[in-house]
């Protein structure tokens, strides 16, 4: 039985497909849902293109925010939710909220472009995966040909 779900959402078409299943699983087990995005720092080589690295990590974190709160809009009222924006490396701040939440199962999405088993899962879900000993429920989102 899981009491704490937490789903990894980026606003992507798989980060939503994810939130559905998290929302479906947390209100199946009546359990709280957990939802955090991260916002990542911008690579070092933006100054070198001329971007401003400050101003893009504000526009991000201001996406990542917004973003979080349309799939806030999404959860219904009776299930108990936490929100929380992090920042840095995805996959790592994913797994620390994991500890800090005490989160009994993960919900990440994915592209799952390829059968393949080395490219099976995204980056991030790939560094979670292989890093966490919790369970993790992958959702795929399909694009329509």
């Amino acid at each position: 039985m899981y009491r704490h779900v937490l789903c990894a959402y980026d606003g992507s078409p798989a980060s939503k497909a994810a939130l559905e299943e998290a929302i479906d699983l947390a209100s199946a087990m009546n359990a709280r849902l957990a939802i955090v995005t991260v916002a990542e720092r911008p690579p070092a080589g933006v100054a070198a293109a001329g971007v401003d690295p400050d101003a893009l990590a504000h526009t991000i974190e201001d996406e990542r925010a917004t973003q979080l709160k349309e799939a806030c809009a999404t959860v219904p009222q009776e299930i108990p939710l936490t929100t929380l924006v992090r920042h840095g490396h995805a996959g790592k701040e994913i797994l620390k909220a994991a500890g800090e939440l005490g989160a009994d199962v993960l919900v990440i999405g994915t592209r799952g472009r390829s059968r393949m088993t080395s490219s099976l899962f995204g980056s991030v879900a790939a560094d979670v995966h292989f890093h966490t000993r919790l369970p993790i429920l992958v959702v795929s989102a399909h694009e329509k040909d």
